[in-house]
Order: structure tokens, then C-alpha cells, then sequence
């Protein structure tokens, strides 16, 4: 029985979905070429094959993510409560993709964000809660289809601010800072996936807040238990993306330092 469910899980990882029938067409070609005296352009696809098996599995995926995840920590409820503001960081959004009663709704990412903020204003509804993101289409900004959804799960329509000028996490800092002064918000907690708080921190402290000033929340972990099973070496589309998003987040964090 496990040796029949393994031999559908390699059938269907390696030849039916992506990645994995990608990198095994690389290796095969590389294999070609190695034989017919390619051998320079046979590496180099060999190389390229190995490393987006590599990216594409849990062990690398989480190996990863870790360290941008460790970076902060959950902060305890007496110190959350001393901000004045929520702010939600937008992460994409989809359109005429309906959630219930709702026609458009944030991405994965965003969506546990809009969560975790939905949960801290039932502890706190006394605070405000601000939403940063760009337009995605014409007809309705990123801001405001996580607005709808905060007041879809009881959230006072009063006690939400939206920003819908961002258009990256430089600029949703930058406009937070204009809010924050504006409102005179002493103190706001910056919410966003664990992964991204890192750059997200750096980029907010940069436009002005000190550390006093600004609490993280992160929250949508991606790191997971590795445990010793043969499936975790399999490549899926999802560790994939996975790793993309930490490798994102590193270059970000370079290309800022090295800019500053």
C-alpha cells in the first residue's frame, strides 16, 4: 500500500505537475547534451535543474523562511495594547473571486493578516485600524476590498482608515508616516507575515518611526516541522513559492542597506 501511494506521489511530482516535470525535462536535456559533447551548456542546465529542485522542496523552502521568521517575536497583549493604530500591510488581492457575500478578497497572505487584525480589535476595539494598498484594477483599491472584509467580520466601519496611494512596502511606510502624524498616533503595531516583517521594520524606521513608535506583529507563518519522511524531498509549487518569498525578502533587504 505505501509503496503503491509513493509511486503515485513521484508519478505526480515529477512527471505530471510543476516543478517537478520541469526540472526533470531540464536534467534529461542536460543528460543529452553531456552525451553528444555538449558538456559546457550540460552543466549549466544540470545546475539549474539541481537548484530549482533544491528551492522547491520543504527542507530548503523552511530552511529559508526561518531566520526572516525568527526575527521578532509575537509580542505579549500589555504591550499591544499600548499602540493607538493597527496597520494592516496589503499582499495582493483578487478580484471577482467571491468570499461568501464578498466579491473580492485579498490574497493568502493578506488574508491572515486582515485576520490577525479582525482578531486584535476584538481584544482592542478601541483601536484604529489602518489599510495601505494600491489600486489593483480601476474599479476598487486593495485598501478598500480589505475594508469591506474587516467590516464583513464586525469591525466598526468608523475605526478603519484606508491608504490606497502604496504601491510597494517603501511607500506604504511612507504614507503610514503621514497618517500616523496626521491622527497623532504615538505608537502603531505593524502588522504583516512573519517573512516580511523583517524589511517591513527596516523601511518603517526609515521614514521616521523609532522603535518606541513602532511595535511588530508578525503573523502567516510559513515554517513548518520537518519530519523524516520521504515526501518532504519531493518538489511541490508550493515550497517553490515559499522560497521565492524568502529570496525576495533577502535581495530587498540588501538592495535597501546597500541604497541607504
Amino acid at each position: 500500500m505505501l509503496e503503491n501511494i509513493l509511486v503515485k506521489k513521484l508519478i505526480t511530482y515529477f512527471l505530471l505537475l510543476p516543478p517537478g516535470n520541469v526540472i526533470l525535462l531540464l536534467l534529461l536535456i542536460a543528460l543529452y547534451l553531456y552525451f553528444v559533447n555538449r558538456k559546457t551548456v550540460s552543466k549549466i542546465l544540470a545546475f539549474v535543474s539541481l537548484s530549482l529542485y533544491l528551492v522547491s522542496i520543504r527542507p530548503v523552502a523552511v530552511l529559508l523562511v526561518s531566520p526572516l521568521e525568527n526575527w521578532y517575536q509575537i509580542p505579549p497583549k500589555e504591550e499591544i495594547k499600548k499602540c493607538d493604530a493597527f496597520v494592516v500591510l496589503g499582499g495582493g488581492v483578487r478580484t471577482n473571486a467571491p468570499f461568501l457575500e464578498i466579491k473580492n478578497i485579498p490574497m493568502e497572505d493578506s488574508f491572515i493578516r486582515t485576520m490577525t487584525a479582525v482578531k486584535l480589535h476584538q481584544a482592542f476595539p478601541e483601536k484604529y485600524i489602518i489599510i495601505t494598498g494600491y489600486s489593483s484594477s480601476e474599479e476598487v483599491s486593495e485598501a478598500q476590498i480589505v475594508k469591506k472584509l474587516l467590516v464583513y467580520f464586525g469591525v466598526d466601519e468608523k475605526k478603519i482608515i484606508t491608504e490606497d496611494k502604496a504601491k510597494d512596502t517603501f511607500q506604504n511606510a511612507l504614507y503610514i508616516k503621514k497618517l500616523a502624524d496626521l491622527n497623532a498616533f504615538k505608537k502603531i503595531c505593524l502588522i504583516t507575515s512573519a517573512y516580511h516583517m523583517p524589511r517591513s521594520m527596516f523601511l518603517f524606521q526609515q521614514v521616521g518611526f523609532n522603535k518606541t513608535a513602532l511595535l511588530p506583529i508578525p503573523t502567516d507563518y510559513k515554517k513548518t516541522e520537518i519530519k523524516r519522511n520521504i515526501y518532504n524531498w519531493l518538489p511541490k509549487a508550493y515550497w517553490l513559492d515559499i522560497s521565492v518569498k524568502a529570496l525576495k525578502e533577502y535581495l530587498g533587504l540588501i538592495a535597501y542597506k546597500i541604497l541607504k
